[in-house]
């Protein structure tokens, strides 16, 4: 017994250094760090407020209808909630272990298509990426979508190379279910990828192999009950949904966050940073490839993270966290590369000048960052809290940079060439620099939590709130969107702009939450007690002279916080 237990340790021993690694840098403090505004607060108040009225079709921000986003990820914030309490680390769990999945789910794939060493090397790949390793601890939907986004295309794919059936059909179920996290990029994206595959190989029998009835009636029995449910609930659901959330929102500059054409490879780059050097060596392996199946699985994995790239970037309205999808299949790409270079000395001469091309980079780069927060710390308080532990990651990647110009240097000898040891310490030297780097990062952005939180100015209006107490805040609700969340009380919006809100806004009468400064003037002088936040410059020029009878309970890098009834 003790021996079967020991070989299946042993078989399984890439996995489960994989998973652990993982598990420690995705959930380390996870809820040690207030919610930060405005993504955050959003997708944190949007289920504690379905568990407080017990409504689980209509999605609801600060009690007015939000249609923005479907409701998978609000469901799973909600259970969550449910075993942990509302807090936190509730909020931000379903993220994390949906990250943590997403690099099990890469090792098995890439176990399946590259074998064990290239599942292990691009599991590696992806949890020591920047960009995937902080989505992953930050409540954005773009997370929960990359995973189910991800694992359709990878069953999708085992059953092609398997001709598998059941791959087939739970491909469709992950579609659907990243449609319901996302939209209809869900099946968008997917489609693209799998349409564009089938097409270059001219495999075109895949339709029907791929079981596309069952497939299509299982996608629509996972995603048409909500919609269905939410449009008979809601009648303007459709319209606000999927004309002016998908359509417009791609097309035209309605968002309000466009960006150049060249924006997401910049994003992408710093987002697979540092493994981002390494792509255009897994396109010249992969045009070089002489085995029909391994060339078709680095055919699709290409195929994947070149498109998602260019749908994005044609969007009207972009920003970082939609490239997130590029970073399993890229993970892979860069993890095959490394398992043959380690293993039987693959590409040694390309590989060579990729160091050097990591070496220049980082260093580059590194000299870039300390520059741009030298000179900013003055005016921007981020920038002085982050320069200290700047210096330390900076030092650590001037190591490692220093490390790969010498293996570059080294790999001329034959006692390189011939010892996988001397091969693989550049790979474990960068996922090992990260890991201790993505401490620095975690502590890092628990200092940031003045300028990207309100969490001070809440803690004084808990203190000092009352059964009856009401709060306010000027230009806006994203600006202090975690408030519901931390209050349990819906907040009053003074002015005009109201953004994310507008939608829900008209719809009922929602008049004594959406005021003038006017009738802000009678709130105030009236007998509850207010609590009033709002941007230093914003109080100075709209409130100041307008509103008498506001006195300054705390001030914060993030706002300012009144009250009307100072304390006795």
């Amino acid at each position: 017994m003790s021996s079967r237990v020991v070989g299946v340790l042993r078989d399984n021993a890439p996995i489960l250094v994989v998973a652990a690694l993982a598990l420690i840098l995705f959930f380390f403090r996870l809820g040690d760090r207030p919610l930060w505004s405005s993504d955050e607060g959003r997708y944190a108040e949007i289920p504690r407020e379905m568990l407080e009225s017990h409504d689980f079709v209509t999605p609801r921000l600060n009690y007015v209808l939000y249609f923005e986003k479907p409701a998978l990820s609000y469901w799973l914030t909600a259970a969550s909630y449910r075993v942990f309490g509302a807090n936190e680390f509730a909020a931000r769990f379903p993220v994390a272990l949906l990250g943590l999945l997403t690099v099990i789910a890469t090792y098995f794939f890439g176990r399946a298509v590259f074998g064990r060493q290239g599942g292990f090397f691009g599991a590696l790949v992806l949890i020591a990426t920047a960009g995937f390793f902080l989505t992953s601890r930050y409540l954005v939907i773009d997370g929960p979508f990359t995973f189910f986004c991800t694992l359709s295309l990878f069953l999708f794919f085992l059953g092609y190379r398997r001709d598998a059936g059941w791959c087939f059909l739970l491909s469709y179920v992950c579609m659907a279910l990243a449609v319901l996290t996302k939209g209809l990029i869900g099946i968008i994206l997917p489609g693209m990828i799998i349409g564009a595959f089938i097409a270059l190989t001219r495999d075109w029998k895949l339709v029907m192999r791929a079981r596309a009835g069952w497939g299509i009636a299982l996608f629509l029995a996972v995603t048409v009950p909500w919609f269905v449910a939410v449009s008979l609930k809601n009648p303007d659901f459709f319209e606000f949904f999927f004309i002016r959330e998908h359509f417009q929102r791609f097309l035209t500059k309605m968002a309000g966050r466009e960006a150049p054409a060249l924006y997401f490879l910049m994003i992408g780059a710093l987002f697979f940073f540092p493994w981002t050097f390494f792509v255009p060596l897994t396109v010249k392996t992969a045009l070089a490839e002489k085995n029909t199946v391994d060339r078709r699985s680095q055919l699709f994995l290409h195929l994947w993270w070149i498109l998602v790239f260019v749908f994005f970037s044609f969007s009207r309205s972009k920003l970082p966290p939609y490239i997130l999808p590029i970073t399993p299949p890229l993970a892979l790409l860069v993890g095959k590369l490394w398992s043959d270079y380690v293993l039987n000395g693959k590409e040694i001469r390309m590989m060579r000048w990729t160091f050097y091309a990591v070496s220049a980079g980082i260093g580059i780069m590194t000299v870039t960052i300390v520059c741009i927060l030298s000179f900013s710390r003055r005016k921007g308080i981020e920038a002085s809290i982050l320069l200290p532990n700047t210096m330390v990651l900076v030092a650590l990647f001037l190591l490692v940079a220093a490390y790969f110009l010498w293996a570059a240097r080294k790999m001329r000898g034959p006692g390189f060439v011939h010892s996988p040891l001397m091969r693989s310490g550049p790979f474990y030297s960068v996922v090992a620099l990260f890991a201790a780097g993505y401490f620095l990062v975690i502590f890092s952005m628990e200092k940031l939590t003045p300028t990207q939180s309100a969490s001070e100015l809440i803690r004084e209006i808990k203190q000092g709130m009352t059964p009856g107490s009401r709060i306010a805040v000027f230009e806006g609700h994203e600006r202090y969107c975690e408030l519901g969340f931390y209050t349990h009380k819906r907040v009053i919006l003074v002015g005009d702009i109201v953004g994310e809100l507008r939608f829900g806004k008209d719809i009922g009468d929602n008049t004594e939450y959406f005021i003038s400064i006017d009738r802000f003037r009678d709130l105030v002088s009236g007998p509850e007690k207010v609590f009033f936040l709002i941007k230093k410059g914003h109080y100075r020029e709209f409130i100041e002279n307008k509103v008498p009878g506001l006195y300054l309970l705390k001030e914060t890098p993030r706002g300012m916080l009144f009250v009307n009834r100072p304390a006795e």
